[in-house]
């Protein structure tokens, strides 16, 4: 893939105390020096399923970690269901194209510490995803910060390289993992309203609206012309 246009790369996270957001954010600051051509889009994973509407890129970095006995940090949990969905139900392919690379960051203090990276990186193995780097592993009782470092510093060499050489994935194909990814959104997600069906039923409506006032107007000058005619009658 050539790096001569801008491109985006998203950057995700899911962070309890801002340490998994403080590492996304070094990592999508590094992009455009390490990757020309390339911007990073920076935001939550739960945002991105909820307000980015699952638009995936086809290059994508996930920094989170775990939050009590393994569930999902703040920001995460949306995101979370969804990988559930994708292990338990067995959905395979549905991300087939996508390029990604995972940060885990945790306490080896607590025996769960590690359990959701662990069930976000095999989620999207499950689903066809195609992984980058190793998944990284930031203790924060063995250097937590000086793993994070290495993890990143290790990043940019198969990063490039798979944009180099992957296929570009058309726009068409980018659709179909947006709606895949809110038709399972819908499934695992308590009151989760897909955004693009939900647009699809307003657009009804709107047309209604938009001629409505043709309608009025035409019944308006029907009836004037009745009533001209018969005014036209009567004398």
């Amino acid at each position: 893939m050539p790096l001569s246009e801008t491109k985006k790369i998203l950057v995700l996270y899911a962070s309890q105390t801002g340490n998994s957001q403080q590492a996304a954010t070094r990592i999508a600051e590094k992009i455009p020096s390490n990757l020309p051509g390339y911007e990073a889009a920076l935001l939550s994973l739960d945002d991105f399923l909820e307000i980015e509407k699952a638009a995936w890129t086809q290059f994508v970095l996930i920094c989170t970690s775990s939050y009590g006995v393994g569930q999902a940090p703040m920001g995460g949990y949306s995101f979370r269901r969804f990988c559930d969905y994708i292990v338990e139900h067995n959905c395979m392919d549905i991300l087939n194209g996508v390029h990604f690379g995972l940060l885990g960051l945790g306490d080896s203090m607590y025996t769960t510490f590690f359990q959701n990276p662990t069930i976000t990186n095999d989620a999207m193995h499950k689903a066809g995803a195609t992984q980058i780097v190793k998944i990284g592993k930031a203790d924060a009782s063995k250097k937590q910060l000086q793993a994070i470092e290495e993890w990143t510093d290790n990043l940019w060499k198969p990063l490039k390289q798979a944009v180099e050489s992957a296929p570009s994935m058309t726009e068409e194909r980018l659709k179909e993992l947006q709606m895949d990814t809110l038709n399972i959104c819908e499934k695992a997600i308590p009151d989760f309203v897909n955004p693009l069906k939900e647009n699809k039923l307003n657009a009804v409506p709107m047309n209604l609206m938009v001629g409505m006032p043709i309608v009025i107007a035409l019944v308006a000058v029907v009836c004037y012309l009745l009533m001209q005619s018969e005014n036209f009658a009567s004398s």
